[in-house]
């Protein structure tokens, strides 16, 4: 009996070690998510308690795991390793009264350290002569250095228990204090030698982890070895409290969004228990269990789940909602004008555009200080959209739905290279106006050289070949374009696109007019923009055409400046990345702010509303001509939609719908939400869903039936992610056998052709294989360039997320062959006649270059080659 009472005893207080670890980790992580995510997000205590039992459910199989490993380490096998090369338990056991005042000294030095601060702090928020503060700060940290003595041996039974737990932890404790060392070194090394790469190591699960062991080990130890009663009792009732968390966690989880996001998008920790408690609880292996919030109506299906495809008419409700088929929503316009056909001469149309502009920005927005004064003072004589929603935070999802009338998801799409290009199937707003117009732009970027149907129907085009110009060269193409409207014999479309506020703010070293911080940066590239902007409406009132041109200022999308730990944009729904800048003035119109929330694609309807120009029949886009007018009431109530589509760089899907003031965004991997009450809420910090049930649940069908009702089937990622799934290697296709390091397999790989021409497209399938779950995701790097010659001029390269960010790789399924479709656009320039050998690498990090090694022939490799190429 006695050496399984003695088992017992060890594994109840590592039981309680385990658990302390897991608290220290929590605590570890979440902190730093919270300083990484700048403490923008508020929660409640109730959010933080119920977030915490969920964690503790879900750790609670882990942590008994973790306790029996301790109890077999700590009785068979760390005695034995460690005995003959540090078994410290022979020099400590003749000494306790030696770790007493050990102890009693540590705690007087911390106590001293600590109290040195504060009272440097009081002190040097108080007096101003340094002799003064030096004095006060050595008196009272000494003060409490004695005071921790007398505490500490105030303490001293619990400081002999200790030491006797010490003596028995002492081998455990040493493998901790190594690890810890060795750890913190490798960091100083690193960060010291290679300071970019250093970036990438993931620091906060290193240190969770470290505090998770000096919990089970230390508390563990020392408790199992002073084998007390109420050790066991204790160890029994959290094992008991913990398991019937499980359940709990596993039934209720679902429905607790703003705790779900606490555990799964701020934890490292709860984010990976999250995920891999899902995959055991996935039966079907369809990424959706039917537990712990995957909302899987039919686990033993694999084709039924909440992002399938649901036909109407099998009898088959395949995506869990509403039963067989989708129930149809549409917001489309019935196609006719709202301005009456006058006798007066036709406007001239002038777009201004300042990419990634925030109204908030603006003084006639709300903003805090004068960054646009120009456009501010155009906004007096304007009508100014207080919220205009854009259809994505991305350019290349938001320009073509401006330009279009059509949601995102509506637009047909071709791939080259890493970017989205507009389809030359869509009609934009420049072709619809060409019999009439003349249309002309001036983009201050080359980032639409790589998309060129992005100007798609402009008669002239001009772009620079800098990615970020100063604001300065639109302007001056500009302005001549401007002199012609004096004499025009025909109306103008013309559209001038200020690039300025883009990241890399500053990046031709031009000084902050604002001051260091980020912001500050950003501010003042808004304000050179402001600047230009000013040029061009001058000179438009110069020649006295305010009356003969419809003036509009927009911005694609906003700006993250550090809200929610992100910068840029392209990454997030909430306000600051979707609300822009939308201010237009019309002749005969006076100035006038208008309060209902409108959508940016609402430009399209509007602009052939002005052309006279019945709009397509079928858009989304309506026209703002009532609310010009100053008869905005028919605005109220629609729902306005924006959605991040996932593409070759970001792997990211999110749909928001907002109704007057209630916002509701759905992440459709992982079926979380997030509710905001606009009229309590208005910056979008608090989650509110568990506080709204039904309004939620009300948004949530209204965006299930709109993503049904307005996607085109190419663009759902249920589409996508079925067409990327292979039942096996089709014939003809070359097979392989190359092993990644991180369980991915590239099976085989074709290209089109094994020569291509200048100015076209080279297309590659490559096919992989997951061998297990995939623990993160890994971006595909696709290189052709001349044998044994890096960086060569004829090198061709393709760096994308696969299945174009639809079916990220930590979304594979063991066994399933995966189809990633590449295509590479080969420039007019290309040097031509050179052999280039292509290779597929796979990459860590996206933005890092850390390719995973690959198995093959016995041999390690960084890249798998597929072939040759030469471009004619």
């Amino acid at each position: 009996m006695q050496p399984a009472r003695h088992v017992l005893d060890r594994f109840a207080g590592y039981v309680l070690g385990a658990y302390v670890g897991l608290a220290l980790a929590l605590a570890v992580d979440l902190r730093a998510a919270y300083v990484q995510r700048g403490g923008e997000f508020t929660f409640t205590a109730a959010t933080y308690g119920r977030a915490a039992l969920h964690l503790v459910g879900l750790a609670a199989p882990m942590t008994l795991g973790l306790a029996l490993v301790a109890v077999v380490l700590d009785r068979w096998v760390l005695p034995r390793a460690l005995t003959d090369v540090l078994d410290l338990r022979r020099a400590l056991r003749p000494a306790p009264e030696a770790l007493v005042t050990a102890l009693s000294a540590l705690a007087s030095v911390a106590l001293g350290a600590v109290g040195i601060l504060l009272v440097s702090r009081f002190a040097r928020g108080t007096f101003h002569a340094d002799a003064i503060v030096e004095g006060v700060s050595a008196g009272g940290g000494a003060l409490l250095a004695f005071g921790g003595v007398w505490l500490v041996r105030r303490l001293e039974p619990l400081a002999r228990r200790l030491a006797r737990g010490l003596q028995h932890a002492a081998s455990p404790l040493v493998a901790l204090v190594l690890l810890a060392e060795f750890a913190v070194a490798l960091r100083m090394h690193i960060a010291e030698r290679a300071p970019m790469f250093d970036r990438s190591i993931p620091y906060t699960p290193l240190y969770a982890g470290l505090a998770l062991l000096a919990g089970l080990l230390f508390v563990g130890g020392t408790l199992a070895a002073s084998g007390t009663p109420r050790v066991v009792i204790a160890a029994a009732a959290v094992c008991v409290g913990t398991l019937g968390l499980t359940p709990y966690t596993y039934l209720r989880y679902g429905g607790t969004s703003s705790q779900r996001f606490l555990v799964e998008e701020l934890s490292f920790v709860g984010s990976r228990l999250h995920r891999a408690t899902s995959e055991l609880l996935d039966r079907d292996g369809d990424g959706y269990p039917a537990l712990l919030g995957g909302e899987d109506c039919n686990d033993q299906r694999a084709d039924v789940h909440p992002g399938a495809l649901d036909l109407t008419g099998d009898t088959l409700d395949a995506d869990c909602f509403a039963g067989d088929g989708t129930p149809p929503f549409d917001d489309r316009t019935d196609g006719r004008r709202v301005l009456p056909r006058t006798g007066r001469r036709t406007p001239h149309l002038v777009f201004i555009s300042v990419d990634t502009m925030r109204p908030d920005r603006l003084r006639a927005l709300g903003g805090r200080r004068s960054v646009a004064p120009r456009i501010d003072a155009f906004a007096r004589e304007a009508t100014v959209f207080r919220t205009a929603v854009a259809s994505s935070p991305r350019t290349t999802r938001s320009l073509p739905s401006i330009f279009t009338g059509h949601h995102p998801g509506r637009v047909r799409y071709v791939r080259t290279h890493n970017r989205l290009d507009i389809a030359p199937s869509n009609e934009t707003l420049a072709e619809r106006l060409d019999e009439a117009y003349t249309t002309a732009a001036v983009v201050g970027t080359a980032y639409f050289r790589a998309a060129p149907g992005m100007l798609q129907g402009f008669q002239s085009v001009d772009e620079p070949t800098q990615m970020k110009p100063p604001p300065e060269w639109v302007t001056q193409r500009a302005v001549p374009w401007i002199d012609r409207l004096a004499q025009a014999a025909r109306p103008h479309f013309l559209w001038f696109h200020y690039f300025s506020p883009h990241e890399p703010y500053l990046h031709d070293r031009t000084p902050s007019r604002f001051g260091p911080r980020t912001e500050d940066l950003y501010d003042t590239e808004v304000n050179r923009a402001d600047t230009e902007v000013g040029v061009l409406l001058d000179r438009i009132h110069q020649l006295g055409l305010d009356d003969d041109c419809v003036v509009v200022i927009f911005s694609d999308h906003g700006e993250s400046l550090g809200e929610r730990g992100t910068l840029g944009h392209s990454t997030r729904l909430e306000r600051e990345q979707v609300d822009s800048v939308l201010i237009v003035r019309a002749p005969e119109t006076r100035a006038r702010v208008v309060d209902s929330p409108v959508a940016l694609l609402d430009i399209f309807a509007t602009s052939l509303d002005y052309a006279g120009i019945d709009p397509t029949e079928g858009i989304a886009s309506r026209s703002l001509v009532p609310c010009i007018q100053g008869r905005c009431e028919g605005f109220a109530g629609r729902p306005l939609f924006s959605e991040i589509l996932p593409d070759a760089v970001y792997a990211i899907a999110a749909q928001s719908v907002r109704i007057d003031d209630e916002k509701l965004i759905v992440y459709p991997e992982s079926q979380r939400s997030r509710y905001y009450d606009l009229r309590t809420d208005p910056r979008e910090l608090i989650d509110a869903s568990d506080r709204a049930p039904e309004s939620v649940a009300r948004l949530r069908a209204l965006l299930r039936s709109w993503d049904a009702s307005s996607h085109l089937p190419e663009n759902s990622l249920a589409q996508q992610i079925a067409s990327a799934l292979v039942p096996a290697l089709p014939p003809r296709v070359e097979r392989l056998d190359a092993r990644f390091a991180n369980g991915i397999t590239l099976v085989g790989a074709s290209a089109n052709t094994e020569s291509v021409a200048r100015d076209g497209v080279l297309h590659v399938d490559l096919y992989f294989r997951a061998e297990r779950p995939i623990a993160a995701n890994y971006a595909v790097q696709l290189v052709y360039e001349p044998e044994g010659s890096a960086n060569h001029p004829a090198r061709l390269e393709a760096r994308h997320t696969p299945v174009d960010g639809s079916y990220p790789t930590s979304r594979w399924r063991p066994g399933q062959i995966i189809r990633d479709s590449v295509d590479i656009r080969v420039p007019p320039g290309q040097v031509p006649g050179v052999p280039l050998i292509g290779r597929v690498e796979l990459w860590g990090d996206f933005h890092l270059p850390a390719p995973v090694s690959v198995q093959r022939n016995g041999g390690v490799y960084p890249s798998v080659p597929i072939g040759s190429l030469i471009v004619l």
